[in-house]
């Protein structure tokens, strides 16, 4: 005889959740998820009166069984059977993928009645949490987790913000219930970024060479590597000619053309097999950063590469990043995007900085890796609590972009990054982009096209 457990419901905002002894998760990781989704689909909206809608919550059982489905087995809703009869909206897609549903055959249809198929506090706290990534790793060739094994990416949806198209059609049930209820939603915007890896290009005589050779090889222009040669040269003597020094200056224009106010990561990290270190306190850095906090701009910290390893070089790197900008209040993103589950946010929270930004892809030119695109409140798995911290997801990276343009062809990679923003904008949230320093130079006429591109948006 099967044992049915007690069910607690769970009440948050216009949600309850049937809560029971072997659910996948915690009352307090309930609490946690409940307060992120109602944030998706409300907004800063308030509730009043009974639950609008309830949610079933699934086991741990549940939750392997679904992480390891093969790739393609996980099933899709048709939105017309989960939506208000009537509703109509604006999705490039009439399904969505079936994360966290109650049992294992298609879930059946929603009417606004009973209980919701999917238990979508459960998925939200697998989204942001990136439980799989911690519990079920997959490491790639920087320790951190492959990219390609998250679920996402095996189920073909990390190019969706699924966790807000979710929201979206759980805000159209609650709308239904109490019309006189409106969603206060933040406006849907971009924030640009830029990681300087390195502040200069020619440090030494070997540079110089290889680019000359760039422009040999490349380019197959003798021109050009005359051209590279005497820049090294000129570089060489004054740091102000370096095409990635200059390149923190052109981001600034940039960022300013497009009337938006960047933020620049700066690393502190020693040279290293994986960390071009670079010395900011040196003179010539010291008017770049002046310049930078006059004309408005925000300065972070990239944390290097063996620092998101060893906490005795990450608390020296960061020592002497806050000895530049001790407000406490900036933010941090890993190099190499090379975030370590829950003790990487701890660190940077228990260092006082107010976000993280290091949730993305490294290579593929972008995606939702977290399956949303809100800012949200950092959960520490280990310690099973809220962290005083905010991830910003980012969404699309700059060079995976420019080396798909050079694969195949600038038109493809246009759509593919248009339809990602189309989506982040949909759903109301924010499309965070990286352009480094360096990409001119790496990718002649990238910054010309991320400029166009861009503007387009605004």
């Amino acid at each position: 005889m099967n044992h049915k457990p007690a069910i607690t419901m769970l009440h948050y905002g216009g949600f309850s959740y049937a809560w029971h002894e072997n659910a996948f998760l915690s009352r307090n990781q309930a609490h946690y998820a409940m307060a992120c989704l109602w944030s998706m689909v409300a907004g800063s909206s308030k509730w009043e009166g009974n639950p609008a809608i309830v949610f079933p919550a699934v086991s741990i059982k549940q939750v392997e069984a679904e992480l390891d489905l093969r790739p393609g087995e996980l099933p899709w809703i048709k939105l017309s059977t989960v939506l208000p009869r009537g509703t109509v909206l604006n999705f490039d897609t009439d399904s969505f993928p079936a994360i966290c549903r109650m049992h294992m055959e298609m879930p059946s249809c929603y009417n606004g009645q009973g209980i919701f198929p999917l238990d979508l506090p459960a998925a939200v706290f697998l989204g942001l949490t990136r439980w799989e990534e911690w519990k079920r790793p997959v490491l790639d060739a920087f320790g951190c987790h492959d990219e390609q094994a998250t679920q996402c990416a095996r189920q073909k949806y990390l190019d969706r913000p699924v966790l807000d198209e979710w929201a979206m059609v759980v805000r159209k049930w609650i709308e239904m219930k109490d019309p006189s209820w409106q969603a206060v939603l933040p406006v849907p915007r971009i924030w640009i970024s830029h990681d300087i890896d390195n502040v200069r290009y020619f440090k030494n005589l070997f540079r110089i060479i290889k680019g000359f050779a760039k422009g040999i090889i490349h380019q197959r222009s003798i021109s050009l590597a005359f051209k590279y040669f005497l820049m090294g040269l000129r570089a060489v003597r004054h740091s102000e000619n370096d095409p990635f020094y200059k390149g923190i200056r052109d981001l600034m224009d940039l960022d300013e053309f497009l009337g938006l106010k960047g933020t620049f990561f700066f690393m502190t990290a020693r040279d290293s097999e994986l960390d071009d270190g670079y010395d900011m306190h040196h003179p010539t850095l010291f008017p770049l950063l002046k310049e930078l906090r006059k004309r408005g701009h925000e300065i972070g910290w990239h944390v290097g590469y063996l620092a998101s390893k060893y906490l005795d070089v990450f608390e020296k790197e960061k020592n002497l990043f806050c000895i530049l900008d001790s407000n406490g209040q900036s933010g941090a993103r890993h190099h190499y995007l090379a975030w370590r589950g829950p003790e990487s946010w701890r660190r940077i929270a228990n260092s006082g900085f107010g976000y993280d930004s290091s949730l993305g892809y490294n290579y593929i030119p972008g995606g939702f890796r977290c399956g949303t695109a809100y800012p949200y409140q950092a959960f520490d798995l280990q310690r099973d609590s809220v962290l005083p911290l905010i991830e910003r997801p980012l969404i699309v990276m700059d060079g995976p972009v420019m080396l798909m343009a050079r694969q195949k062809n600038l038109i493809e990679a246009d759509e593919m990054i248009s339809k990602l923003y189309n989506r982040t904008i949909l759903s109301g949230g924010c499309f965070s982009i990286l352009i480094h320093n360096s990409i001119d130079w790496e990718y002649p006429g990238a910054l010309t096209f991320f400029k166009e591109w861009l503007s387009k948006k605004l």
